[in-house]
């Protein structure tokens, strides 16, 4: 049974009444506050077409930054998880514009929203939407949230760099000593393709040279090579 604040803060939000939600947002003590932002982060904005979401998305963040950001961040990525919102919405590319011109901001919401994505195109839409136009500079928040789709990105991104050999070296010392299997393949991998004789240890997972010029361009081929042991 929904609680009056609950109810209330729905009727508000499906009217799309957002000068109301305001002011009754601005009306509560700091406790009811508190709680209106967690019933609307978990169980109101989560649920709501994409068509009412990103009004609200850009009605709370620009409003109280500091209070609604995260909330707001975390929501979207639940309903990308289960398939409600996509990077590929143009509530998506608006807002994301919006939110990136803080670097902190920006790192924030990768960060809380690639968890959410299990395609590396979805996860490059939103690196790039979010202003990651660098490519170099997505290898910090991949190795973050190291998966097979974020993997193959990786393995990307480290091209843009393979000229800096001491920056490949700290990556693939970094996946070494990780230690699950998708890291240390990962490794045995950077060792292979960039001819990375200084990294030691001993690596199960050997390839073969026509197998290495498929991994960067197949999603397919580097699954299925990166799950050997």
């Amino acid at each position: 049974m929904p609680t009056p604040l609950e109810s209330r803060l729905r009727a508000l939000i499906e009217a799309q009444d957002y000068d109301g939600l305001l002011a009754c947002l601005d009306a509560l003590s700091n406790s009811r506050f508190r709680m209106a932002g967690q019933l609307i982060g978990e169980r109101i904005a989560p649920m709501l077409p994409p068509e009412r979401f990103w009004p609200l998305l850009r009605v709370l963040t620009s409003w109280q930054p500091r209070a609604f950001l995260v909330t707001m961040l975390k929501s979207l990525a639940r309903g990308m998880g289960e398939g409600r919102f996509s990077v590929h919405d143009d509530g998506f590319r608006k807002e994301c514009r919006r939110i990136s011109t803080s670097p902190i901001d920006r790192a924030k919401a990768a960060r809380t929203l690639l968890p959410a994505l299990d395609s590396p195109e979805d996860i490059r839409t939103l690196l790039l939407g979010m202003g990651y136009k660098e490519t170099d500079t997505w290898i910090p928040l991949l190795l973050d949230d190291l998966r097979l789709p974020t993997a193959f990105l990786l393995l990307q991104a480290l091209r843009y760099v393979e000229h800096d050999r001491p920056v490949l070296l700290r990556v693939a010392a970094h996946l070494k000593q990780r230690g699950d299997s998708l890291s240390f393949n990962m490794a045995s991998l950077m060792r292979t393709m960039f001819g990375l004789s200084e990294l030691g240890g001993t690596f199960s997972l050997r390839l073969e040279p026509y197998q290495l010029a498929r991994l960067e361009r197949s999603y397919a081929a580097f699954c299925k090579v990166i799950s050997m042991r």
